[in-house]
């Protein structure tokens, strides 16, 4: 069943510059190779960057969250940050509504 995974990072204008021209790129080149993987969109709203994720199932996914880059990906954003913080939530179903799901929120610092 097709996994569906919403990311939102706030950042500074800086960050949504550099998200723009080299941390997308870099995410979907890395992304694109793994198994599974279907698409990835973003729109930016004022700070906030809202990432749409799509794979075939939660196993593909789950693979390539586990890849070392995925970590190291995610960490050079850390300098851009307009937040302390960062949310992600994940669902199969592909009608719901992601402001109705329940997010986590990730603190930079422990991740």
């Amino acid at each position: 069943m097709m996994l569906t995974v919403y990311v939102k990072h706030y950042l500074t204008p800086a960050g949504l510059e550099y998200l723009e021209s080299e941390w997308f790129p870099l995410v979907l080149t890395e992304m694109i190779q793994h198994e599974g993987y279907l698409s990835c969109v973003y729109e930016i709203r004022g700070d906030c960057v809202d990432i749409r994720i799509q794979f075939k199932d939660e196993p593909s996914f789950d693979a390539y969250a586990e890849a070392p880059n995925h970590d190291q990906l995610a960490k050079m954003l850390d300098p851009y940050r307009s937040r302390n913080h960062w949310q992600a939530v994940r669902t199969t179903d592909p009608k719901a509504d992601p402001s109705s799901l329940e997010w986590d929120v990730i603190d930079p610092a422990t991740y």
